[in-house]
């Protein structure tokens, strides 16, 4: 019931199966990282983009409004953006971002 109430107040619930992966995300160093390219992991200043709204913690909803695009628009961006960095999940992108780099140091 607890994990319910989480996700229906839009907050994240992780299952303790999940929580093995998120720590080698976590110690992932730069040199055991994806073979994707180091500097950027081929990402779009869009995607770069969305990668900083979601970190603040954005929801698809919010990024369709801020960057003035449909929903669908934001959730396609996302996938690609999964897609590059080989995650499953908001969690493991906001993890991995921290990690490389990849967030507004603000």
């Amino acid at each position: 019931m607890k994990s319910l109430r989480y996700v229906n107040s839009d907050q994240y619930w992780v299952g303790p199966e999940s929580v093995s992966k998120l720590m080698l995300v976590c110690h992932m160093s730069p040199s055991n990282a994806p073979s994707e390219d180091r500097q950027g992991f081929g990402l779009t200043a869009r995607e770069r983009q969305i990668i900083a709204l979601v970190s603040a913690g954005y929801t698809n909803k919010d990024l369709a409004q801020k960057l003035g695009i449909s929903e669908n628009t934001a959730k396609y961006h996302l996938t690609k953006v999964f897609d590059k960095l080989g995650v499953c999940n908001r969690l493991e992108l906001v993890l991995l971002a921290i990690h490389q780099g990849l967030t507004p140091e603000d």
